[in-house]
C-alpha cells in the first residue's frame, strides 16, 4: 500500500478541528506543509503536527482547499453522533419501561388470581350465612 501524501489524502477524509486549530491523529496542531510533488507542485495542505521531515508519525493528511468541506463533514458527524447517543438514550428508556410494563402486567395477572380466589371464598361464606337464616 502506498503511503504518499495523495494516498493518505484519500485515506483519511476528516480532520478534528477544536478552536479553529486542525489536530492530527497524534493529538497534536497540524502543521502546514506544501507539496512537492509534480501533480500538486506548491498546494498546501495539513499534515501531521509531528511529521518533522523524515519520520512519519500518523500519517494525517488533508489538503488546506478541502477544509471547508472537512468542517462541514465534522458538523454532520457530530449531528449523528449526538442523535446516535438520544437513540441509545431513549432504546435504554424504552428497555426499562418494558421492565416496568412487564413487572404491572404480572402484578396484574397476581391480583386477578387473588381475586378469583377472593370471590370463591366470598361465595362459600355467603353460602354459609345462608344456612344460618
Amino acid at each position: 500500500m502506498d503511503n504518499s501524501p495523495s494516498s493518505a489524502s484519500s485515506m483519511v477524509t476528516l480532520s478534528r478541528c477544536i478552536k479553529n486549530k486542525i489536530f492530527c491523529f497524534c493529538g497534536v496542531p497540524c502543521k502546514i506543509q506544501t507539496s512537492g510533488t509534480s501533480k500538486n507542485h506548491g498546494r498546501k495542505f495539513f499534515g501531521c503536527g509531528r511529521f518533522d521531515g523524515y519520520t512519519k508519525y500518523c500519517n494525517y493528511f488533508l489538503w488546506c482547499d478541502e477544509d471547508d468541506e472537512v468542517k462541514e463533514m465534522e458538523e454532520m458527524i457530530a449531528l449523528v453522533v449526538a442523535q446516535r447517543s438520544d437513540t441509545l438514550i431513549l432504546q435504554e428508556k424504552i428497555e426499562k419501561m418494558n421492565t416496568d410494563l412487564s413487572v404491572l402486567i404480572k402484578t396484574v395477572e397476581t391480583m386477578n388470581e387473588d381475586l378469583i380466589v377472593l370471590s370463591k371464598i366470598v361465595r362459600q361464606v355467603r353460602l354459609k350465612i345462608a344456612r344460618f337464616k
